[in-house]
Order: structure tokens, then C-alpha cells, then sequence
């Protein structure tokens, strides 16, 4: 490579490790904010989340636990969701239902 092809390279190389550490940064300072809004999100969806909550428990997802009363509350709530099975693979069934949203 000749010397000039050499050094836009590598000034290439260093704008890249400039711009990733650019990147690095924001994230870090933006995070907190965005683990704020997916918790607010996560809350304010709650009652919409519960039939995937009921298939996460079925596979055996380690963050996700339902209790048998649980599961009956939201099974009720949402009239047509029925998780059938533990672990791989669990039958997720979901039936029409008359109730309004």
C-alpha cells in the first residue's frame, strides 16, 4: 500500500474508534431515561400484556413466574386465552370472544 493509502486508512480507522466511542457514551447517558419509559410502558400496557405473560410462564422463561391464581385472573379477563402444556412446546389457544375490549 503506498504511504498515502496508508494513512487515509488509518485516519479512516481512527474516525470509526471516534464515532464508536461517540456512541458508547450517549447510550450510557441515555439509558437510565430509557429503561424509565419501557417501565412506564410496561405499566401503563400491563392488563394488554397478560396472554404474553401466560406464554412466557408456559415455556419456562426464568424471569417469568404465574401463579395458578394469576393465571386463572387473566385467563378470565381475557376469555378466549388458554395456555395449555409446560415448557417446550406449550399450545397457546386463542378463541373469539364476545367481550368488548
Amino acid at each position: 500500500m503506498p504511504p498515502d493509502d496508508q494513512q487515509s486508512f488509518g485516519a479512516a480507522i481512527g474516525q470509526l474508534a471516534d464515532n464508536l466511542e461517540g456512541l458508547r457514551e450517549f447510550v450510557e447517558v441515555i439509558q437510565h431515561v430509557l429503561d424509565g419509559r419501557k417501565q412506564e410502558a410496561l405499566k401503563a400496557n400491563a392488563r394488554d400484556l397478560g396472554p404474553l405473560l401466560l406464554v412466557f410462564d408456559a415455556l419456562g422463561h426464568p424471569d417469568v413466574s404465574v401463579t395458578e391464581e394469576q393465571r386463572d385472573a387473566i385467563e378470565s379477563e381475557f376469555g378466549g386465552v388458554r395456555v395449555a402444556g409446560r415448557g417446550a412446546p406449550a399450545e397457546v389457544l386463542i378463541q373469539p370472544t364476545n367481550r368488548a375490549a
